[in-house]
């Protein structure tokens, strides 16, 4: 669907009061505990948990929190609780294209918006553009979250010679974000091709 907004009944879960909470036994890939693959969606004002049980041998796939595919979504005031900091590929919020293997789509996911989100305990609090290019708006991008207790709290892959013709630059809206307690990086940029 394009053009939805969920919202929680206070539209926020990082302000105190009761929450909405997801409650996700195996937020697992390809989809994650919640999936935004439409168009213009806003996700707001929920908890969202992993729940999983993982001291299970061979649980070692990555689980996504919140996985965002489509363009011009947005996700705000959010509270995201990973299964914890030793497991290697998981992540809060991933911003990762739907392909034209796995939906029809175009491989990249333009303008999201990841606001005021607080989250802990995943390996990546948010990644950006896993093994595929992402773009992000000038004008919105990552702004005033609190990332702590992850192992990296920021992670962006740039494949330059996907992103470099668009004239963007991914790094130009990272604003105010609170990043804490992040075991192996607070920020961490990679560039490819």
């Amino acid at each position: 669907k394009n053009f939805q907004t969920i919202t929680s009944i206070d539209g926020s879960a990082t302000d105190g009061s009761a929450n909405t909470i997801i409650d996700c036994p195996e937020p697992w890939i390809p989809y994650g505990g919640v999936r935004i693959s439409g168009n213009g969606n806003t996700f707001q004002g929920f908890k969202v948990v992993d729940n999983t049980i993982s001291a299970v041998a061979g649980h070692d796939h990555p689980h996504y929190l919140i996985k965002v595919e489509g363009d011009n979504n947005s996700v705000f005031n959010n509270t995201l609780v990973g299964r914890g900091t030793g497991f290697n590929s998981d992540r809060g919020i991933l911003v990762q294209g739907e392909t034209f293997s796995s939906g029809g789509g175009d491989g990249l996911s333009f303008f999201t918006n990841i606001k005021r989100n607080e989250i802990y305990g995943s390996c990546y609090g948010i990644d950006i553009a896993d093994d595929e290019p992402a773009r992000i708006q000038d004008d919105a991008g990552i702004q005033c979250n609190y990332i702590h207790d992850n192992c990296k709290a920021i992670s962006v892959r740039i494949d330059c010679d996907l992103i470099s013709p668009l004239g963007e630059t991914v790094l130009r809206p990272l604003r105010y974000n609170h990043i804490a307690n992040s075991q192996f990086g607070g920020l961490q940029v990679e560039y490819r091709g």
